[in-house]
């Protein structure tokens, strides 16, 4: 290359060396924080649907009973993360209602007797908590 050539390159690359990171940085600051406002308005409107019959909580949970257009549902919403690869929901009576899958309203059709839950990790096969109305 020829002198002239090989400072300009070496200028260039200076100024990249700068300017990239600087821009990195900026992009990151400036970025708009998302708006935890719109999440909530979702939830309160899926939790706020049919009529509440039964309701109890634990640290983990809040277990709500309740009756939308003629069915009965168990909701469950997840206060925390219950820290289980595979969370189960049985009633008291053993028998399955289903599976923890979405985070942080659950709801599984049931029957107007229901009791109570218990969630197991059926992995470790072991009870992560109770709860009775």
């Amino acid at each position: 290359m020829k002198n002239f050539l090989l400072k300009k390159h070496q200028t260039i690359w200076r100024l990249l060396l700068v300017a990239v990171p600087l821009l990195m940085v900026l992009s990151v600051i400036m970025r708009p924080a998302p708006s935890p406002q719109n999440g909530n308005d979702e939830l309160q409107n899926i939790v706020n649907r049919g009529e509440l019959l039964k309701y109890a909580e634990n640290d983990f949970l809040e277990l709500r009973l309740k009756t939308i257009h003629g069915d009965y549902y168990a909701e469950l919403v997840i206060k925390q993360p219950l820290k289980a690869a595979s969370s189960v929901v049985y009633s008291t009576t053993d028998t399955v209602i289903g599976q923890i899958e979405s985070f942080p309203v659950c709801r599984f059709k049931t029957g107007p007797d229901l009791a109570g839950i218990v969630v197991k990790d059926n992995l470790k096969q072991r009870t992560i908590t109770q709860l009775n109305f």
